[in-house]
């Protein structure tokens, strides 16, 4: 499995921070309900994010969620997924791709 990130944290954004455009895909939200992430221009819900533990061996282990094939639009192909990880800072999400093949 490769995995494909810059390291850099991204900032969580909350339903104000989207365009009109961007908030119409995610209308079985709430108004100002949500807390989302943009990652190669396109805008995720983290809610769509599985978080789950990894056996250490696993390459997903140093990773806290993943969104794939079968869990929702939010995956870049059906081999890959895209990951997420929260920083120890604690401020803002590291995401990146995680491919099959």
């Amino acid at each position: 499995m490769k995995i494909i990130t810059n390291n850099i944290p991204r900032e969580i954004l909350s339903a104000s921070d989207l365009t009109p455009k961007e908030l119409s895909r995610f209308d079985y939200l709430e108004p100002n309900e949500g807390s989302f992430f943009r990652y190669r221009g396109w805008v995720y819900d983290l809610e769509e994010f599985i978080f789950s533990t990894w056996p250490t061996k696993n390459p997903l282990s140093q990773w806290d969620g993943y969104s794939g094939p079968l869990r929702s639009l939010s995956c870049v192909s059906y081999f890959s997924v895209i990951v997420v990880k929260y920083p120890n800072s604690g401020e803002g999400i590291i995401v990146g791709t995680a491919s099959y093949l």
